[in-house]
């Protein structure tokens, strides 16, 4: 299987080109050339095609995105991971640092209270660094590198940020760590 998180191509797309772009069939991430089936390639570009379709909301996200990216993007380059991993914020938070969800993630990245306090950030009444563009982006990158540790594949590892390492691993192909070329033949789905 080979599996990839929609959300960071859709991301990628929709924030990085022009209005209503069009999904590429094969695309440079991370470092790594992904090759997308036909049907993923469609799914992904129906959910592009949602990022767009609302003008309004477009240019919220890209003047938040305008903001807080070039600090995710020192922190990510401080801690050696790709740049291209900034635009899972969108995904998590729409670049917004106090979002909480229904699991109790907090801020930018959406961060577990124990998983931040184990990539170092202070969780804590009085303070709480997962709304902290710097710290909580250091945060991020650290678990990004732990799983990209495992599986020597950063598709891999975006999938360990929202499955666990352990629930990640139906999802990889132990023939495709270290790779840096995929065929992407199915989605892994997060809601």
């Amino acid at each position: 299987m080979r599996r990839l998180g929609l959300v960071c191509f859709g991301l990628l797309l929709a924030f990085s080109a022009s209005a209503g772009p069009e999904v590429p069939a094969v695309l440079d991430w991370c470092g790594m050339r992904l090759h997308l089936q036909p049907d993923v390639r469609a799914a992904v570009q129906a959910q592009v095609n949602k990022l767009t379709a609302n003008a309004t909301v477009q240019l919220a996200m890209a003047e938040r995105a305008a903001t807080y990216f070039p600090f995710a993007a020192d922190a990510l380059a401080h801690i050696g991971v790709p740049d291209d991993l900034k635009f899972m914020m969108i995904q998590e938070s729409g670049v917004q640092p106090a979002v909480v969800s229904t699991s109790l993630a907090v801020g930018f990245w959406q961060l577990k209270d124990y998983t931040a306090t184990e990539m170092g950030v202070t969780v804590s009444a009085a303070v709480d660094e997962r709304k902290h563009i710097t710290a909580a982006s250091i945060a991020a990158a650290r678990y990004f590198t732990r799983a990209n540790g495992l599986y020597r594949n950063w598709l891999y590892a975006v999938i360990a940020y929202y499955e666990g390492p352990t629930g990640a691993l139906p999802h990889t192909d132990p023939a495709l760590y270290g790779a840096r070329e995929m065929t992407v033949t199915t989605l892994h789905w997060y809601a």
